[in-house]
């Protein structure tokens, strides 16, 4: 539609009109290589004024394009940097005759229509830190409270003394008296606060409190554990189906770098996403299976020095 160099404005008006006509009232566009011309990883360290640089010229034009024929206008995107899209179109566009919306859930666009036709809204498909358009507004992709406190009374037992901070926020402050007299012996003992530090308790991406404390037995981690994910090496279930007796900060900052919590946050994300999703990356899953063992086949025929293919004599 453009050059890199400029933008025929008469084109973009022209594919405005025509979505007009039919009828098309919002506009979702991605972000990354497509509103700009690089991908920025969702970890941009530039300045606003470089990503403004990499914007693509006929998508600075589209956009205030449609939002004078009325048509609403989402940049949908899986980057956690929303705060840096905002920032970026307030960069491009005169923000005191536009409104800007960050962090909207599919929920929020999908009641867009009860605002204003000027608005451009930020979304993103995994909200994080979602704000809501209005305080009554449920927002369908973060995890609530109720659904926490259902997981934990679900996968733990009702005689455990259990610390999460969805459920320690309320009247916990501290283990039992029993559980720090029963600590007291060992040198390395769990710290309450942790629960509360969401640097290390909490994904953003899932919107999880993940931490669990569980008196008696040890440490949890609420998505490996529901999703029953284990150590790709080892095979090792510990901080998931079983506790972690590991009472140290740097053992609970390296699970949260493990494969095995990073498997566990990309099923916890899946289970979100539609349908044809799951069946493309249960697809990939299948092939990297056959793959495996079509090499380990190649690689146990070379190393007992056995042929391919039989000899054909003429």
């Amino acid at each position: 539609m453009s050059a890199d160099k400029g933008t025929d404005v008469s084109k973009v008006k022209a594919l405005v009109n025509a979505m007009h006509k039919q009828g098309i009232r919002l506009l979702a566009m991605d972000f990354d290589q497509t509103l700009i011309s690089i991908h920025s990883g969702g970890r941009w360290k530039e300045t606003i004024e470089n990503l403004v640089k990499e914007v693509r010229p006929c998508m600075k034009d589209l956009i205030p394009a449609c939002l004078e024929k009325g048509i609403y206008v989402a940049i949908v995107t899986y980057s956690a940097q929303s705060w840096l899209i905002k920032d970026l179109l307030k960069n491009l566009y005169d923000s005191a005759n536009m409104k800007i919306r960050c962090g909207m859930s599919a929920y929020d666009m999908h009641h867009m229509y009860e605002h204003d036709a000027d608005d451009v809204a930020c979304s993103s498909e995994i909200s994080l830190g979602t704000k809501h358009s209005s305080e009554d507004t449920p927002n369908h992709n973060t995890t609530s409270s109720s659904s926490i406190k259902l997981l934990l009374s679900t996968m733990f037992d009702d005689t455990s003394k259990v610390h999460n901070k969805i459920i320690c926020q309320e009247n916990c402050t501290s283990l039992s008296n029993d559980e720090i007299k029963r600590l007291s012996g060992q040198k390395d003992k769990f710290q309450h606060q942790w629960l509360q530090d969401k640097a290390i308790s909490f994904c953003p991406k899932t919107t999880y409190w993940w931490l669990v404390y569980v008196e008696g037995s040890g440490t949890y981690c609420l998505l490996c554990k529901k999703h029953h994910s284990i150590n790709t090496q080892n095979k090792a279930t510990s901080i998931g189906e079983n506790p972690s007796v590991r009472m140290k900060m740097s053992a609970l900052l390296d699970h949260i770098a493990s494969k095995k919590h990073q498997g566990a946050i990309e099923a916890e994300m899946l289970s979100r996403v539609s349908i044809f999703q799951k069946e493309l990356t249960g697809k990939s899953k299948v092939e990297n299976n056959v793959l495996f063992m079509a090499f380990s086949a190649m690689y146990w025929l070379a190393k007992e020095g056995i042929a391919n293919e039989k000899f054909q004599p003429c």
